[in-house]
């Protein structure tokens, strides 16, 4: 499932006549950033701030902290004077609600093999995507897991 247009950003603060004017700071203040980033159903959702100074061509990213609900915070300081752009990123992150189920799971006492054959395929894929991207391979998550593909509790926590 294509899950790139399923998050919803809206309510982004601070902005000024939807963002017609600029927001205004001066060096050494912080720009703290506020939206409401949620998606359908219960998949967890992370997200960046991406910024940097309109003269610039690289942008650099601080991570969205949850709040309360569906609000969620990240800042950036200002280092010096000038104009500066900033726009918000969020997606499903796959891997957090798995991890989260997992956890769930854990504490509740069940069994979790299956889930650790789903876990595995995350991390096989991701380690794919980066090989693609031409990143250093990482183990595959299978050559890790002890025989039978079956770990416990310890071997989390190891």
């Amino acid at each position: 499932m294509d899950t790139r247009f399923r998050v919803v950003i809206e309510g982004l603060t601070p902005e000024v006549d939807g963002g017609r004017f600029p927001v205004k700071r001066v060096p050494g203040e912080d720009v703290v950033v506020e939206a409401d980033i949620f998606t359908d159903g219960h998949d967890a959702v992370s997200g960046v701030l991406r910024y940097r100074r309109e003269d610039e061509a690289a942008w650099s990213e601080a991570t969205f902290e949850p709040l309360v609900n569906d609000r969620w915070r990240a800042r950036f300081m200002v280092s010096e004077t000038g104009a500066y752009v900033y726009t918000a990123r969020a997606w499903v992150d796959r891997f957090k609600s798995w991890r989260r189920d997992l956890q769930k799971r854990l504490e509740a006492g069940q069994d979790i093999g299956t889930d650790l054959l789903v876990g595995a395929g995350l991390i096989d894929a991701a380690a794919a995507r980066a090989e693609d991207a031409g990143r250093a391979p990482a183990t595959r998550a299978a050559d890790v897991a002890p025989a039978g593909g079956v770990m416990s509790q310890a071997d989390l926590a190891a």
